[in-house]
């Protein structure tokens, strides 16, 4: 039997990100508000590629995601 998940992982993530590109600056605004009144870390789970998540982490926020 052959794997085909990592090729169909790949793939979908690949597509996800063509077709959800980053947040325009409105929606990044409109998440990072929320971010700002935490004074913990932030959990944003079901995050696929980090769309969200990634511009909040590399802006010094502490987010962590995961998806399944």
């Amino acid at each position: 039997m052959q794997h085909t998940y990592p090729l169909y992982g790949n793939l979908c993530t690949a597509f996800f990100d063509l077709d959800k590109p980053s947040p325009s600056p409105i929606e990044y605004k409109f998440y990072e508000n929320y971010v700002k009144q935490s004074s913990g870390a932030i959990l944003e789970p079901m995050c696929c590629s980090g769309r969200y998540l990634l511009p909040l982490f590399e802006s010094g926020y502490n987010v962590h995601g995961f998806d399944a």
